[in-house]
């Protein structure tokens, strides 16, 4: 799921939460933070897909495709995250 490089970047982004907040978080709560942001962004999620026009997914065997086609997701993504109405809490 990771290489090596983005493992160390996994641990450089514990650490600056860790930091930041004074708690110890570990990557499994980053993780589960996550996917909990996720779910709360799926309508925005929905909503923007109709007028978003990501590239298509490449071959694992494409790392340079790849890798912009996750940027672009993660732009994609950063759009739903910012949607303020999608990111109410209950």
């Amino acid at each position: 799921m990771l290489d090596a490089d983005e493992w160390a970047i996994k641990d450089e982004v514990v650490a600056a939460l860790r930091a930041a907040t004074d708690e110890q978080i570990e990557f499994s709560h980053l993780m589960r933070s996550l996917l909990a942001l996720s779910c709360r962004a799926i309508p925005a999620i929905e909503i923007n897909a109709k007028h978003a026009s990501l590239p298509v997914r490449p071959a694992n065997n494409d790392l340079m495709a790849l890798a912009a086609f996750e940027d672009e997701l993660g732009k994609f993504l950063l759009l739903a995250f910012r949607d303020k109405k999608a990111m109410e809490v209950d």
